[in-house]
């Protein structure tokens, strides 16, 4: 009797040691229950800045291709007018160069007028 006793405790101790374990991997599976869901609500909390932050550098990609655009068109626009003054200095001074030789001539002509009339 006394080792049918013993053996009904060890049974008992066994069941409790069970009953232990199983209460361990119960509370286990509720921490990474729980551990996995505080992870998954960070992820998506990352998740949905990341794709805000990507929706803004795209809106401001597309003002810097516009802005680009724009720079682009007025520097068109200050190169030719650039271009057409350049041109217009480069014809006003070929007038000059044509008007400094004409009054050289004339000085000469002064000169040599002078000269004849004994005037120096």
């Amino acid at each position: 009797m006394f080792a049918q006793l013993s053996k009904y405790k060890n049974i008992d101790n066994s069941i409790a040691l069970e009953v232990s374990r199983q209460d361990k991997f119960k509370q286990q599976l509720r921490y990474f229950n729980d551990e996995t869901n505080e992870r998954k609500k960070k992820l998506t909390n990352l998740s949905v800045r990341a794709k805000e932050k990507l929706t803004i550098a795209v809106e401001k990609q597309d003002e810097v291709k516009i802005k680009s655009e724009q720079m682009e068109i007025l520097l068109d626009s200050v190169n030719s007018e650039f271009d057409l003054k350049n041109k217009t200095i480069r014809e006003l001074k070929k007038e000059i160069d044509k008007h400094q030789k004409i009054i050289d001539r004339l000085l000469l002509k002064i000169e040599y007028k002078e000269g004849q009339l004994g005037l120096e």
